[in-house]
């Protein structure tokens, strides 16, 4: 009987390798599938491959978006899956076989998370099996891979079973030095949500601070904090770890036209779900409108929900599968039309735009009801043939999640053009751009002409060595006075130096042309050099000492743990 525990145990990776690769099989079979994204995320990946491979480590600036004129695309857009992206297609080679990859790691692991959860539960193999099957069959997960395209916000659902399980570790080895470490992973993860998607972390923060909060108890009566104290712990630590990328992002909004991404079509009080829609069978490639005529489903589904509700009644003496339901029903009431009122009124669900997105969240809780399926009394042999049947039964009911739309070969030819296409036509990347500069304006594509050029033929533009579009660094021979263009739109964090001086914030401010490009004078004189490059948004450096503040109490705890170690050891040696 061991003996085949330990090769069921072998077998498991394998088996949810399998899984991942039958979950992305349409992916495959159609190259690149036609969603509401469209090769948008390719597109993305390709700018930021070039900035990160040209050395920076942080790219924010896109100079080739715009018609060429540049866009600040990852000063307030999740970079999280980029980078993931970025690292695969040093093994692949192209973009397209890179998020294949991507997506196969994102899948495999999230399996394994889901499996290692159920173990917190049960020892039942046959139960830990069926969460993870039941999570892959989550229908949203399918919506954001082959009807929106939207890859951040389905990463960010595969990678919600980790931060649980690190709970889970914390509890298990309280009041040591381990409990230290397991919280600091979960910050770590929960950054890595953020970095990924902001916006189901809004809901899943408070759930996973709710969690930790059912743990309070024990089984044999009493109360301890100390699993709600780490939480909260790892919570702060998330939230300062990320900061580089949320907190400028807050401060930069005033720069941009952000309002244009919570009003119109993206108000969330127009995109309720009726009750019908959440246990639909129904599967289409439309889009999100006002009222049931939506285009995409929005399924719970029908089988996740009863599955979901079995395992609370079965379950209900687990506080976390109780408390996982409590939370599972609030998400579904505030998905409904009668919930509208709170979603205009609250001042922080709006971001999410869309009530429907808390259907990322909802996959890992549905996850956890099912967990209390388990304490049924019934054979092992008919708990099985229970699971094999809702499996059957999922299968069936879900049978369209897996449909697919390819996208045409003459779209996919854009992609390794996209940087000179980019420039002759005004791609930002974001629905209704956003994220443009307020001073900047639509204008002609820069096309050919240089990053930098001047007003008159006095004044001569050499490239220096070194110089690219991310780093601009230019020798000038100005005979008169001259204006120089950088052909780039002004945004807070451009660094522009002039023979070694850097040109303050307000001066940059004060010399723009009428669409937004930044203008310098020069005197004369020969040999002056000019270096322009973005930097970073604003109070960036004091930002990056906050998200680096966790990491640094982390080493400074290892380092006095460690410490303490090595004298309680030389306390301990027999003297002479």
């Amino acid at each position: 009987m061991a003996e085949a525990k330990i090769r069921f145990k072998w077998l498991i990776c394998p088996f949810f390798a399998a899984m991942a690769l039958v979950a992305l099989f349409p992916m495959f079979s159609v190259v690149w599938p036609l969603t509401h994204d469209r090769f948008r995320y390719l597109s993305l990946s390709h700018a930021f491959n070039e900035a990160l491979f040209s050395g920076i480590l942080y790219p924010r600036w896109l100079p080739d978006l715009c018609c060429g004129y540049g866009y600040p695309t990852f000063v307030f857009y999740q970079p999280g899956i980029y980078y993931l992206a970025g690292a695969c297609s040093l093994v692949s080679g192209d973009l397209i076989t890179a998020y294949q990859l991507a997506l196969f790691l994102l899948f495999f692991q999230s399996f394994i998370g889901v499996y290692l959860l159920a173990g917190e539960f049960t020892e039942d193999f046959a139960a830990r099996v069926f969460a993870v099957i039941l999570f892959c069959l989550t229908p949203y997960l399918y919506v954001n891979l082959y009807v929106r395209g939207a890859l951040s916000e389905l990463a960010v659902m595969l990678l919600t079973p980790w931060p649980l399980v690190l709970l889970f570790q914390i509890q298990k080895n309280k009041r040591s030095f381990k409990s230290a470490a397991y919280a600091f992973l979960a910050a770590l993860a929960l950054a890595v949500m953020v970095y990924t998607h902001p916006f189901p972390c809004v809901i899943f923060f408070p759930f996973f601070l709710v969690f930790a909060a059912s743990m309070i108890w024990h089984e044999e009566g009493g109360r301890d904090f100390f699993v709600l104290k780490m939480a909260v712990l790892a919570v702060v630590g998330a939230v300062a770890m990320s900061s580089p990328f949320w907190l400028n992002a807050l401060l930069m909004k005033r720069f941009i036209h952000a309002e244009r991404a919570l009003s119109g079509y993206y108000r969330p009080e127009l995109h309720c779900v009726y009750p019908s829609q959440l246990f639909s069978c129904f599967w289409g490639f439309g889009d999100s409108v006002v009222g049931k005529e939506d285009g995409m489903a929005f399924q719970l589904g029908l089988v996740h929900f009863l599955i979901s509700v079995a395992g609370a009644i079965i379950g209900y003496r687990n506080r976390k599968v109780l408390v996982s339901f409590a939370c599972y029903l609030v998400l579904i009431l505030l998905m409904l039309p009668f919930a509208a009122s709170f979603w205009i009124h609250s001042p922080v669900l709006p971001l999410l735009q869309f009530p429907w997105r808390l259907l990322s969240v909802a996959a890992i809780l549905q996850v956890i009801c099912s967990l209390g399926l388990w304490e049924m009394k019934i054979t092992r042999r008919a708990r099985c043939l229970a699971y094999g049947a809702l499996t059957l039964l999922c299968l069936i009911w879900y049978r369209h999640i897996f449909s697919v739309q390819p996208t045409p070969e003459s779209e996919l030819k854009q992609i390794p053009e996209y940087t000179e296409y980019s420039r002759r036509h005004f791609i930002t990347g974001t629905s209704d751009n956003e994220f443009m500069p307020v001073t900047a304006k639509k204008t002609l594509p820069r096309g050919e002409m240089p990053l930098i050029q001047s007003s008159h033929e006095h004044c001569r533009l050499y490239p220096a060595p070194g110089s690219d579009k991310f780093h601009l660094r230019y020798i000038a021979d100005v005979e008169k006075p001259a204006i120089i263009r950088i052909n780039q739109y002004y945004f807070p964090g451009w660094r522009v130096e002039v023979n070694g001086v850097r040109i303050e914030d307000h001066v940059l401010e004060g010399n723009i042309s009428d669409n937004g490009l930044m203008l310098l004078m020069l005197d004369s004189g020969p040999g002056q050099s000019l270096e322009a490059c973005y930097e970073g948004p604003m109070a960036w450096r004091w930002i990056n000492f906050i998200a680096f503040t966790p990491v640094l109490a982390f080493l400074l705890g290892l380092s006095l743990a460690l410490r303490r170690g090595i004298c309680a050891k030389r306390a301990c040696r027999p003297k002479d």
